[in-house]
């Protein structure tokens, strides 16, 4: 009996591991998780820490990106990921395309997934509407602890915006 507890408890403890792993709401966060919490799992300073915010320059997907934390009461309740690249640029449309194909992967279907266009032309063609600088999205998951949104679509300046937010329900 001895045997068989010293076997399955260590398989027990790395499946109870496994699962809280798999159970976390954002890069290994709660939802709920406190301001000092969510600092120890970035590996470089705020650029800015207010009451109820920390933002982070980061790179995501070979874009520069600000990852912004809002917390309400001292509490993790949103990230908001805000990046802005070149319009015209090939390397934009190549990893806009990984970053909405692997959002895609994890995450599954989307309950709302919309593509406009202004130029009836490219609305069966995302890349020539993106060469166009002729188009916008919008992409929602509802999961069950987090609602995602995914945004996209062009500036004044023909820069080329992205915006993911993750939202505690």
């Amino acid at each position: 009996m001895k045997k068989i507890i010293k076997t399955l408890l260590p398989v027990f403890i790395i499946s109870s591991l496994a699962v809280m792993a798999l159970s976390t709401d954002f890069r290994g966060l709660n939802w709920g998780a406190s301001m000092a919490e969510v600092d120890k799992t970035e590996s470089v300073k705020a650029i800015t820490d207010l009451e109820n915010m920390l933002i982070y320059n980061v790179s995501l997907y070979g874009f520069n990106a600000s990852r912004v934390y809002k917390f309400t009461e001292g509490k993790l309740t949103s990230v908001l990921y805000l990046i802005t690249a070149p319009g015209e640029n090939e390397i934009t449309w190549f990893n806009y395309s990984l970053l909405k194909n692997d959002l895609l992967k994890k995450y599954g279907k989307p309950q709302a997934d919309t593509f406009k266009v202004v130029n009836k032309e490219y609305e069966n063609n995302k890349e020539l509407a993106f060469k166009n600088k002729d188009f916008n999205e919008a992409t929602l998951w509802i999961l069950e602890r987090t609602n995602i949104t995914f945004l996209t679509n062009f500036d004044k300046e023909a820069n080329f915006e992205i915006n993911i937010l993750y939202l505690a329900k």
